[in-house]
């Protein structure tokens, strides 16, 4: 069962954009993200393609204390990108579980 269901707050392709997700377990607890890899991917909703990804991998998505990651943007990144609603998605791997936690939309609004 995803963290999250539902449609993220807008953000303008002018600037950066941080997503904070908070995981606990089904007792409450902060999931211990320790050798966990965690990806987000934003997809175009006109042709179903990535529009933007990342990961732990690439610095994207940074875990800042047990149980709470950050996914984070640079302005430039989504720059290129048209005013609509996307698609997110970020799934979890630990331990060979994979999780989706986030199924979202997002507003992307054309900034000045």
């Amino acid at each position: 069962m995803p963290v999250f269901q539902g449609k993220l707050d807008p953000v303008s392709n002018r600037e950066d954009w941080t997503y904070v997700v908070e995981i606990d377990d089904e007792d409450d607890n902060p999931v211990d993200l320790t050798d966990a890899a965690i990806s987000v991917t934003i997809r175009d909703p006109r042709y179903r393609s990535v529009a933007l990804a990342g990961s732990t991998a690439d610095g994207s998505i940074t875990v800042l204390d047990t149980g709470v990651f950050r996914i984070a943007f640079a302005a430039a990144r989504l720059q290129p990108m048209r005013a609509d609603t996307y698609e997110v998605g970020v799934v979890l791997v630990q331990n060979g579980v994979t999780v989706q936690l986030v199924l979202g939309l997002l507003p992307i609004v054309d900034g000045i």
